[in-house]
């Protein structure tokens, strides 16, 4: 009996450092989302994944309308250009960046419409999409810098509240 305990004490120390770290929850969970350039599929049928994270995009967005302000001080424009695809069976509206929210170490939401980034370059377009089309197109969010290695983007269902996690670095 002491032996099978030490057993399962050795094997459960053995497992937890085997283990990845950031391997602890479901994938597409915040302890474990989902790998930058891989997709991910909503409840709603769109399939999507992050192609390329900007964690300072305010020369893009400056260039895009000289009208945009600057990030406020100790912030940076964290922008990231989505691929979605609906694999739905009706024909959808596009997914909205403010659709997409990010988080960080703070563990205090960003949204896109918080702050907001201004006008940016190759938005998500708004249109409809009919099953197997793919649109792209970026999201942008205002952060604190303190945030930046650590942000990870999400979505959220509105009825049921589970949500699913990208990574935005490698």
């Amino acid at each position: 009996m002491k032996r099978t305990i030490l057993g399962l004490i050795m094997l459960a120390v053995l497992l937890t450092s085997v283990l990845p770290a950031g391997a602890a929850g479901p994938r597409g969970s915040r302890d474990n989302p989902i790998p930058l350039g891989q997709s991910a599929r909503l409840p709603d049928g769109w399939v999507v994944k992050v192609t390329s994270p900007n964690p300072n995009a305010w020369r893009l967005i400056q260039a895009e309308n000289q009208f945009n302000d600057p990030p406020k001080a100790g912030r940076t424009f964290f922008m990231v250009r989505l691929v979605g695809t609906y694999r739905g069976s009706k024909a959808r509206d596009i997914l909205f960046e403010s659709d997409f929210e990010a988080v960080g170490r703070s563990s205090v939401a960003y949204q896109t419409f918080d702050d907001s980034c201004g006008v940016i370059p190759n938005e998500l377009p708004s249109k409809k999409v009919f099953q197997g089309g793919t649109v792209a197109g970026n999201a942008c969010w205002s952060v604190k810098k303190s945030d930046v290695g650590s942000l990870l983007m999400y979505w959220e269902d509105f009825i049921t509240e589970k949500a699913i996690f990208w990574r935005l670095r490698r």
